[in-house]
């Protein structure tokens, strides 16, 4: 049985694939529409960011996969007080937020 956040990966990838690939100009499918092609941008729009979300997760979990930055633990010992909790929640942030500017850089830069 596949978790949520894999089938969100797996199926967000699938449907990215497909609305690429169906609306490429090339392909001429959808092609002027009487009405709806803002809907299909916005859509496309919508749905292109799946891979970089896919992408920001696989990071922060490769960057943080050492004993000392297990979160499940780290955040069960911050649970004890409210300014631990919130220092960890906000370190989190901070580090995906790293993460997120350099994809979006590179992304940029391709």
């Amino acid at each position: 049985m596949l978790r949520k956040r894999s089938f969100f990966i797996w199926v967000g990838l699938l449907l990215t694939t497909v609305l690429w690939l169906s609306t490429d100009p090339d392909l001429g499918l959808y092609q002027d529409l009487p009405f709806g092609s803002s809907f299909v941008s916005l859509i496309t729009i919508i749905v292109s960011t799946v891979p970089w979300l896919v992408l920001l997760h696989i990071a922060r979990k490769a960057l943080f996969d050492y004993k000392e930055a297990d979160i499940r633990r780290t955040a069960l010992i911050a649970l004890k007080s409210p300014t631990g909790a919130g220092l960890v929640v906000v370190g989190i942030a901070i580090g995906i937020l790293a993460i997120a500017i350099i994809i979006a850089a590179v992304a940029v830069n391709v």
